[in-house]
């Protein structure tokens, strides 16, 4: 159920307690149970502080003709064709890809500009129906707490958190 929703999802928890098994095990059982119906893909993208826009969302690239096509990546994929795609470790993600994120996710348009021509978009993506995302993310304690983004409320706001917690050692 929980990937039905088209609420995009936060999953929070430790490193190692099983975020993106949970996902895959999730996906897999989906998609079982989706008999005869199209089954989803599941792609996923680690994100770092050298993450750029069009490494996540996709870019004009010049072809070896001279021509300008547009290079698609993980998220514009899952999002035009209605996949599910897991953004590993979003709190280490730049501020600049974060608000691409926020822009498509409360559009449901992704807008690639054209660096030879920045006034104009290049290509605009709509979002398909069934599009799913995951953001994880580590808590932001320990020792590499300064390195990760502490979200705000308005990005927040955005997800439904389903936190993952480790079982007692009884349990």
């Amino acid at each position: 159920e929980i990937l039905e929703s088209p609420a995009p999802l936060l999953v929070e928890g430790d490193t190692g307690i099983g975020k993106n098994a949970l996902l895959d095990a999730v996906v897999k059982m989906q998609n079982a149970a989706a008999g005869p119906a199209p089954k989803k893909d599941l792609y996923r993208m680690n994100l770092s502080a050298g993450t750029s826009v069009g490494d996540l969302f996709g870019k004009m690239c010049l072809t070896r003709e001279g021509m300008m096509r547009f290079d698609r990546r993980p998220f514009s994929i899952a999002f035009e064709e209605g996949h599910i795609i897991v953004l590993d470790e979003c709190n280490l993600a730049q501020e600049e890809v974060l608000s691409v994120l926020e822009i498509a996710l409360d559009t449901g348009v992704l807008t690639i500009w054209d660096p030879a021509q920045p006034a104009r978009a290049a290509r605009q993506l709509r979002r398909h129906p069934d599009f799913r995302v995951v953001i994880t993310q580590n808590p932001c304690t320990g020792l590499f707490a300064q390195k990760r983004t502490q979200f705000s409320r308005a990005f927040l706001s955005r997800f439904m958190p389903v936190p993952l917690v480790p079982f007692e050692p009884h349990e």
